[in-house]
């Protein structure tokens, strides 16, 4: 009975379904006969990938990008890769959240050759060693998002991070929801540079005709910065944090080309650092038109300045006879070999309606500037004195000097007008709301000056009377007069130093 029942089912088999059952078997045998990554779903496939611009558009530039398409203007382009830069493209199963490790699946370096990336092996810097030709990227089938890195810097443990320092020019990319379904070449989205890159130039000024050559000496230029961050772990793809930390950063001279004979120049790249105070210290050699050989040292600050990522900024110490010159440009990166300039003031500008700035963080006046002054530090000085200067920025005094806000000085009778000689302690005695007596001083001629042209955005100050100002500034040609603008039509003329004529203060920042 038992034996009926299975010869019944073998019977079955054998009436029913033999052709059904060949049918599969060859369907089988043919699909085993087949390139796994030649059909619709499943199998592995080989991937390479175009080599990515690097770059960062700005903000203009993006907001222009459709009326430069309406005009028929091609967008700003972006440079490919250096050669033999390197990069590390790792794949991970795409999802939200990544790069995490649990998605990881592959990776791969390669470097730049020919205008594409051809694989290869790296140092643990992420530096080209030898070119790789049977290394590839395999992946199953379906939905991934790749992240580029340049350099190839090693993963972190958790297949999600690199550690970058300073000097590293780092980029990133994410190129998420890409559908692998062949052999096939997948392009990347372009890199975003995510650190800094610092130029430092050293130059004489133009005026400066004794000095005809110069060089940055052993001991080297540095920027110090007490606040710099150490090297950083960071998301591949993400920004690195603009933190704050204890590193200095010195810049050897090594690193300095003479582009001329007074021009030196070095460049480097920093991580994003938040903003607080730059100090930039150079030991310099220069030689005289005598053909004398001077060292001399030179250091100045920068307020407050944050570096930030994908920006250019270029240090600028400019060397005068009596003075030097520190200003910081910032520009935005766009390619490797062009810069876009950030537009910075007219110098000197007004700022908060009562200083006038003729040097800051982003740029200067080229134009002299006196170092910091008060009524008692202030040297005598005529028209044709390297004194006569600008300040690189300085207060101008909420109104007229009179007998309540500069006491003990007595003007003229009704008026408030002052001699020459009593208008110099009549701004050392000065004060004002948030300031003290000492603080403030006359301005020179060329202060005064600008005061005037200046005068209609000088809106946090008082009104100036139609008259005569006196400036700190003596006659060269006549020990007896001093100069003095007049407010009314902006004339510039010598005074004897008996006339009476207004006072207005200023302070050096």
């Amino acid at each position: 009975m038992e034996y009926r029942k299975k010869n019944s089912i073998t019977g079955v088999l054998r009436g029913a379904t033999f052709s059904g059952l060949l049918l599969c078997m060859a369907a089988l045998l043919a699909g085993c006969s087949k390139d796994p990554a030649a059909g619709p779903e499943g199998g592995v496939v080989t991937v390479s990938f175009a080599a990515p611009a690097i770059g960062q558009e700005t903000a203009v530039q993006i907001a222009s990008a459709a009326s430069q398409a309406q005009n028929g203007q091609s967008p700003a382009t972006r440079a490919a890769l250096a050669e033999n830069t390197t990069v590390r493209v790792v794949a991970f199963t795409a999802a939200t959240g990544n790069p995490v490790q649990a998605n990881y699946v592959a990776e791969q370096t390669y470097y730049m050759s020919g205008g594409k990336l051809v694989p290869c092996t790296v140092d643990d810097n992420g530096s080209f060693v030898a070119v790789a030709p049977d290394a590839k990227m395999e992946l199953e089938r379906g939905s991934y998002d790749f992240y580029a890195i340049t350099p190839a810097l090693p993963l972190g443990s958790d297949k999600a991070t690199v550690s970058v320092a300073h000097k590293v020019d780092y980029a990133a990319s994410a190129t998420k929801g890409v559908t692998v379904d062949a052999s096939k070449t997948y392009t990347l989205t372009q890199l975003d540079r995510k650190c800094v890159r610092v130029t430092f130039v050293i130059k004489k000024s133009a005026n400066f005709t004794e000095l005809t050559a110069l060089s940055v000496t052993p001991s080297g230029a540095g920027l110090s910065m007490p606040n710099l961050p150490a090297a950083q772990s960071v998301k591949m793809g993400a920004d690195i944090p603009a933190a704050a930390g204890s590193e200095t950063l010195t810049v050897p001279a090594s690193a300095f080309t003479n582009t001329d004979a007074t021009t030196a120049t070095a460049a480097t790249v920093l991580l994003p650092r938040s903003a607080a105070d730059i100090l930039l210290t150079c030991d310099l050699t220069y030689t005289t038109a005598t053909g004398s050989s001077r060292q001399t040292s030179f250091s100045s600050t920068a307020k407050n300045l944050a570096l930030e990522k994908g920006k250019h900024y270029t240090f600028t110490l400019t060397i005068y006879p009596f003075d030097v010159s520190f200003t910081v440009k910032a520009e935005f990166e766009t390619t490797i070999s062009d810069w876009t300039d950030v537009p910075a003031p007219a110098y000197p500008y007004v700022s908060e309606g009562r200083y006038i700035v003729s040097r800051d963080a982003l740029g200067s006046s080229d134009q002299p500037l006196h170092p910091d002054w008060t009524a008692a530090t202030m040297p005598a000085h005529n028209e044709v004195s390297a004194y006569n200067a600008l300040s690189s920025e300085f207060e101008v005094a909420a109104e007229d000097c009179n007998s309540a806000d500069a006491s003990g000085v007595t003007p003229n009778p009704g008026n408030y007008q002052y001699t020459w000689a009593n208008a110099l302690p009549a701004c050392a005695a000065y004060t004002q709301a948030g300031t003290s007596a000492g603080q403030w001083r006359l301005p020179t001629i060329k202060e005064l000056e600008t005061i005037y042209a200046k005068k209609d955005g000088l809106t946090g100050v008082g009104s100036f009377t139609s008259y005569y100002y006196w400036s700190a500034t003596e006659l060269s040609g006549a020990s007896y007069g001093a100069w003095a603008v007049d407010f009314a039509h902006g004339n510039t003329d010598g005074n004897g130093k008996s006339s009476h004529n207004y006072v207005r203060c200023v302070r050096d920042i």
